[in-house]
């Protein structure tokens, strides 16, 4: 399961990095810096969540709901990071809020990333139901 995790933070970042890559721009001078950030999820949704008023207007973003979404990202990464053990129905969820997010920043439905997350919700949920675990 933790693989798995793993895959949707990897696929969530490629979204993420796309996303952010010019406020990254605007807002940071010093090139290693930018490096950091664009590193990995967790440099991301730091900076996203640091800058979520800037990188909402700059993005023309109506939706409060975002800030929500990323911490929520954030604290599955880091549970991720201190080797939980995750559970379908954690699965679940950090693909749900994953697909939330990426429905939020305006990612196409039939982008390879939003299918993924879409494949994976579904077999989750099948597991849950088929191992009654809800």
């Amino acid at each position: 399961m933790r693989e798995i995790v793993c895959d949707q933070l990897d696929n969530c970042s490629v979204v993420l990095l796309e996303y952010l890559n010019d406020p990254i721009d605007a807002l940071v001078s010093n090139y290693e810096d930018a490096q950091v950030i664009r590193y990995d999820i967790l440099g991301q949704l730091q900076f996203f969540i640091s800058n979520f008023d800037y990188v909402r207007e700059m993005k023309q973003l109506h939706s409060r709901n975002i800030r929500n979404l990323l911490f929520e990202i954030k604290y599955f990464r880091n549970e991720w990071a201190h080797g939980k053990d995750f559970t379908y129905r954690d699965v679940y969820r950090v693909a749900d809020t994953i697909q939330l997010l990426f429905e939020e920043v305006g990612l196409a439905q039939n982008s390879s990333y939003f299918q993924r997350v879409t494949e994976l919700r579904y077999i989750c949920m099948s597991k849950m139901v088929e191992t009654r675990q809800f």
